[in-house]
């Protein structure tokens, strides 16, 4: 079985057995189209496939229970905590791909990007560890994935200050 997931131009996610054309998919009273988000043989590809579309750790979007209600026609839906587990590794995998950066602030005063080049569980603080490697230097940033999602990511990381061991 496979559906077809579309995502209404007036908030919500709706399923189709089949394509839908741009005839259907557009509102006249709006002059907006719904858009496909993709098409799905499974609950955990559908859940992949639209993990942008999910709130993780503030990141806006539909809750991960929503999400988790439209896939429940799929044998294969996981639960709740499953869910978090697959989008949360689905993350941090992409994030492994050098497609994360963070921007740090070195005893110099200069600003230098760093990447990140790998990422543990650490059961001691239940959380994800990351470790940055900062550009044209020899110097390393370490810091749990929450700390990331909370500032880091926004506001950069500034090592002129006396770092937490």
């Amino acid at each position: 079985m496979h559906l077809y997931f579309y995502e209404s131009h007036i908030s919500g996610i709706y399923t189709s057995e089949y394509p839908l054309d741009d005839n259907y998919l557009y509102c006249k009273q709006c002059e907006c189209y719904d858009t496909e988000i993709g098409c799905f043989n499974s609950a955990i590809d559908g859940l992949k496939g639209m993990s942008n579309h999910i709130e993780i750790r503030g990141s806006g979007g539909y809750s991960l229970e929503y999400i988790l209600d439209q896939l429940k026609c799929f044998e294969d839906c996981p639960s709740y905590d499953e869910a978090e587990k697959i989008l949360l590794q689905q993350e941090i995998d992409s994030m492994l791909k050098g497609e994360t950066t963070i921007t740090v602030k070195l005893e110099d005063g200069n600003f230098y990007t760093g990447y990140l080049v790998s990422c543990n569980y650490s059961e001691a603080i239940n959380d994800y560890v990351l470790r940055f490697k900062v550009e044209n230097t020899n110097k390393f940033c370490v810091i749990t994935l929450e700390d990331y999602y909370e500032e880091v990511a926004e506001y950069g990381l500034d090592l002129t200050k006396e770092q937490p061991n």
